[in-house]
């Protein structure tokens, strides 16, 4: 009888989670100096605030956020392994569902289904958490990107490998555009833009993620990767056995049933068995799910951005100079390139009430500004370098991590 109990405790849901949890609050102690401090929010008040401050350094939404992937990454290869080695039997309230189903005097078949005992998919799913911690931890841990912190600004953002001389001239002529002045900063760095978090002008921003509690910037983006790739393979991993588990049990009971059992009874039959880890396995479904659709749809989203040469909060500045309703211009500002001088182009929305004049698409302005007409503008606009190789843009990526 205590062993029985016993055995349900530790095939139970919220024990596998308290332990992931004691085993989580153990891994944030152990990093903790090596985390990211932050500033104290005068609107924690609570005593459980004021102690995750005080011992860790961080505010207590990043910690629950840190603790809740910990305990992902750890509880993830419990569940895989307890699939892959428990066997499942019929519990007796299931049994009374499919008698119920059965034809009279039918009597269910007494066998046990027995588990793989392969040990494959949990060998791949630690060496997944393993991984996925270490590139976690090094992601939270990763010094705040600067644009200070290179004499260099060309090393700040990325440059593509120009097909003609055209879209190099209009990469470079295009670049105070994407140049905006930080007034907090007083800097101009391509690409770059001031984070509300780290209070700087982030070099090549691309966005801010809570659960790294950090900018994702040029410094980090591969990691970022990485992480949600390896977190990925995990939630598939999980979600492929958990699918196949519930199809075995599903093919189990047709079988002590003889093959006599209609299908809409075996929903309820599968619903209702809470034996040997049926409601863990309910939870790793969802568990995996929710993951899935998260990580997965960031990696997939992140693996199709390495293609772009625009940052993501750019993305929309170059939808806008490809509208109609704008034109490009000229300004006095020149970019110097290995030796070379780029004019720089602004682009200007298009008045109702303008007064401009164009002769063959140009208009000379009394300051000796060039206005460029809407078709020349199209012109110049579709030359700029929007796409790149990813395998490019990677290596550049590994040149910025270690530079850090």
């Amino acid at each position: 009888m205590a062993s029985s109990i016993f055995r349900v405790i530790l095939n139970s849901v919220l024990f596998r989670c308290l332990m992931s949890i004691i085993a989580s609050v153990f891994a944030m102690l152990f990093i903790r100096s090596k985390i990211n401090k932050t500033e104290r929010n005068s609107i924690q008040k609570s005593l459980f605030s004021r102690f995750v401050h005080n011992y860790f350094g961080i505010s207590t939404g990043f910690f629950v956020q840190v603790t809740l992937v910990f305990i992902y990454l750890i509880i993830t290869p419990i569940l895989v392994w307890n699939f892959e080695t428990e066997n499942f039997a019929c519990s007796k309230t299931c049994k009374q569902i499919l008698m119920i189903a059965l034809p009279r005097k039918q009597k269910l078949l007494e066998t046990e289904f027995i588990a793989s005992q392969s040990h494959v998919s949990f060998i791949i799913t630690s060496i997944s958490s393993i991984i996925s911690i270490i590139v976690y931890v090094k992601l939270i841990s990763k010094p705040k990107p600067s644009v200070s912190s290179t004499s260099a600004i060309s090393q700040l953002y990325f440059t593509p490998k120009f097909k003609t001389d055209e879209q190099k001239t209009v990469f470079y002529q295009l670049l105070n555009i994407f140049s905006p002045h930080c007034r907090i900063c007083n800097n101009t760095t391509p690409f770059s833009a001031h984070s509300q978090i780290s209070d700087i002008c982030v070099p090549y921003y691309d966005h801010t993620c809570p659960w790294v509690g950090r900018d994702v910037a040029s410094n980090s983006l591969l990691g970022f990767i990485q992480f949600v790739g390896f977190t990925s393979v995990q939630a598939l991993i999980l979600l492929c056995i958990t699918l196949l588990r519930l199809i075995c049990q599903t093919l189990y009971l047709i079988k002590i049933a003889n093959f006599k059992i209609k299908f809409y009874y075996l929903l309820p039959a599968l619903a209702v068995n809470i034996d040997n880890n049926q409601s863990s396995l309910y939870f790793a479904l969802i568990l995996a799910l929710v993951v899935l659709l998260v990580s997965g749809g960031q990696f997939v989203f992140q693996i199709l951005k390495l293609s772009r040469v625009v940052t993501l909060p750019y993305q929309d500045k170059m939808k806008e100079m490809k509208n109609k309703d704008y034109y490009l211009s000229t300004i006095a500002d020149y970019v110097e390139i290995d030796g070379k001088q780029y004019q720089q182009l602004v682009v200007l929305k298009q008045s109702q009430n303008s007064q401009l004049k164009f002769e063959n698409g140009l208009c000379l302005l009394p300051d000796n500004q060039i206005v460029y007409d809407v078709e020349f503008t199209q012109k110049i606009i579709k030359n700029y370098p929007t796409s790149c190789g990813m395998i490019e843009k990677i290596n550049w990526l590994k040149s910025q991590t270690l530079q850090e």
